[in-house]
């Protein structure tokens, strides 16, 4: 028999034999791979299916504590690949009432990388159909008052901010078809109002740093109430400014609270529409908030005397324009007032009484109440009518102006400032009048 071949007789494992080398590496490549799955299958395990069911039950648990209401969540979802989280379904009870707030759905998605710029990340913020109540009951006392009062203890001391802390960052905010209810039972009648479908939008907003971050709020209320409100706002030091649009508000809704105001004063009908540029600072160095450029349309107003309604004043438009107010140093002007088609029913009463007059008492101001100073450059009466009655006379007095224009300048709140006044007025078919000098 012969001797075995040599080279035959090596096996592949030999410090000689050439394939056993690439075999190492593709092994520890293949326990890396093996262990980086096991580890995502763990993560993904964890944030799938037990990450919601914490969450969830933590929700109720801690927000039932904390607002000494019962509060539930439908349902829980964690994506821990995308860092989002979607809550559907949250209601809180009230106490008095089914529902104190709670939404359709929650969805949060978190961008972590912002940390680099030392800034809490939120890329995307969108709520649907929010709904929240705020009630008070007929001693005014108010449906979260006891959240709001607390439990007595002070409250910790809050460290003081350091210039490293870091910012709030968030990418977009979405707030669609908010709701919120109003009830007021301390008025006689009882108010109450929703304000709602109300949409909001904020993008890109910074709380240090940065350009002024857009924001924009549409929404209407129960009765077709509109207003619009956009802008750009910055949080440190907080600033914003931008335009608010009121249409359609409807003034004999607001009864309730008028009626605090003007006891003898009925508002039968009118709507009011208010556009406004406003400017915000409210800062250490500096304070303001003011608005410009204001103009307010009054439609279809009509005025009554509260105890026998009887019909008094009607005003088929007021329009102002030219408005500013520094609500810091209580200062107001308007440029013009125009007051179109006025109709007034002059009445004085067997018993002496004007209506007008009765009708127009106020309550005295608190003695605390702040005093503004104001002006008007203009204020003009075209195309008034007025129908005089006087019934104190054996035989009742009745008189006809059907036209009657008055123009004052210069109106002003000071006592020392007179005002320049031009008037017209015509009576029957031919009778004229005017006049003219200061008031």
């Amino acid at each position: 028999m012969s001797a075995p071949n040599a080279e035959s007789s090596a096996s592949p494992g030999d410090a000689s034999g050439a394939p056993a080398a690439p075999l190492r590496p593709r092994r520890r490549a293949l326990r890396w791979l093996v262990v980086a799955a096991a580890v995502i299958a763990v993560y993904a395990a964890l944030g799938f299916l037990l990450a919601p069911r914490l969450l969830r039950n933590a929700i109720q648990e801690k927000g039932t504590a904390a607002l000494h209401r019962q509060v539930t969540v439908a349902e829980v979802k964690v994506n821990p690949f995308t860092l989002a989280i979607t809550i559907r379904g949250l209601e809180v009870k009230d106490l008095d009432a089914p529902r104190l707030a709670g939404w359709e759905s929650l969805y949060v998605r978190l961008a972590p990388w912002k940390l680099l710029r030392r800034a809490v990340g939120v890329a995307e913020i969108r709520l649907v159909r929010p709904y929240g109540r705020v009630a008070l009951d007929p001693a005014g006392r108010l449906n979260v008052q006891d959240l709001l009062a607390g439990d007595g203890k002070p409250a910790p001391a809050q460290p003081q901010a350091s210039g490293s802390s870091l910012a709030i960052a968030l990418d977009r905010l979405e707030i669609e078809e908010a709701r919120i209810v109003f009830e007021d039972a301390s008025r006689r009648p009882a108010f109450q109002t929703t304000l709602g479908p109300l949409t909001i939008r904020l993008t890109d907003f910074r709380t240090h740093g940065g350009a002024d971050s857009p924001y924009a709020f549409t929404g209407t209320t129960e009765a077709g109430e509109t207003f619009k409100w956009s802008g750009t706002v910055l949080s440190d030091p907080l600033r914003s400014s931008g335009t608010i649009s009121f249409a359609g508000i409807r003034l004999p809704k607001y009864e309730p609270y008028l009626k605090e105001q003007a006891p003898a004063l009925l508002v039968e009908s009118g709507t009011v529409s208010l556009d406004a540029r406003y400017d915000l600072a409210w800062g250490a160095a500096s304070r303001k908030l003011t608005l410009s450029g204001l103009e307010v349309t009054v439609a279809d107003l009509s005025l009554a005397r509260r105890r026998d309604r009887a019909r008094v004043v009607q005003l088929p438009r007021i329009e102002v324009k030219g408005g500013e107010v520094d609500a810091l140093k209580q200062v107001a002007s308007v440029k013009e007032v125009h007051v179109l088609d006025a109709r007034l029913q002059a009445r004085r009463d067997a018993d002496g009484k004007l209506a007008v007059v009765e009708m127009l008492q106020l309550p005295p101001p608190a003695k605390d109440a702040p005093v503004w100073s104001w002006s008007v450059g203009t204020l003009a009466v075209e195309r008034g009518a007025v129908d005089a009655e006087d019934l104190v006379p054996a035989r009742p007095v009745r008189l006809a102006l059907p036209e009657v224009n008055v123009r004052l300048t210069g109106l002003t709140g000071r006592p020392d400032v007179a005002c320049p006044m031009t008037a017209s007025l015509r009576w029957g078919e031919k009778g004229t009048a005017s006049a003219s000098g200061t008031v």
